[in-house]
């Protein structure tokens, strides 16, 4: 019998960054069926919402908790969103990794920065939209006042020119056809599983 150490291909963290409204969470959960990948579990100290379960959606600590785990090491990226803190633990996607599989983290430019320091061989993917395309699918959506959506796509702006000048994304996809776009981050993560095969 073969040695599993031996035969395990390392597995990736894709990062999937992007502005509301651009798509990331549908691309994300079609890329879990397609490739196959699964979603890494963020901690949090905000409180439960109705019907999350924990350890599956979110893993849920206090914010001493999260203090102690950010100060010794062991998240891989973190940050503060409306008063909560939100991070990924780093031995868990350490796991992943040795075991092959294939990691999404559905998280900010600032987060991605912190990923792309530490973890060189991850992909750092970014998902937008033209700004007429968000625009007429913010309004068509009917949860947002004129206001809200103007200001929806100015803080989108923001955030791809972020992007852009971070230097830490891989590609950048334009979300305009969805089936094309996640054609396209498919073959990006094949790729760069194949390069870490072929790597001494």
């Amino acid at each position: 019998m073969p040695d599993s150490d031996s035969t395990t291909q390392r597995g990736l963290v894709l990062v999937v960054s992007g502005p509301s409204g651009a798509g990331k969470s549908t691309i994300c959960h079609r890329l879990c069926d397609r490739l196959p990948a699964e979603f890494s579990v963020s901690v949090t100290t905000r409180p439960p919402r109705p019907k999350e379960v924990p350890e599956r959606d979110y893993h849920f600590v206090d914010r001493d908790e999260f203090v102690r785990m950010r100060d010794n090491d062991e998240l891989l990226e973190w940050a503060e969103v409306y008063g909560h803190f939100y991070g990924t633990r780093l031995l868990s996607v350490e796991e992943a990794l040795a075991d092959g599989r294939i990691i999404i983290l559905d998280i900010d430019v600032h987060g991605c920065i912190q990923v792309r320091e530490k973890l060189t061989d991850s992909l750092a993917v970014f998902i937008m939209l033209a700004p007429d395309t968000q625009k007429k699918r913010l309004t068509e959506r009917g949860t947002d006042s004129a206001q809200s959506i103007e200001e929806r796509l100015s803080k989108a702006a923001s955030e791809v020119e972020l992007a852009r000048q971070s230097g830490a994304f891989d590609a950048f996809v334009e979300n305009d056809v969805l089936d094309r776009s996640i054609t396209r981050i498919e073959t990006l993560v094949r790729q760069q599983l194949a390069r870490g095969v072929a790597a001494p």
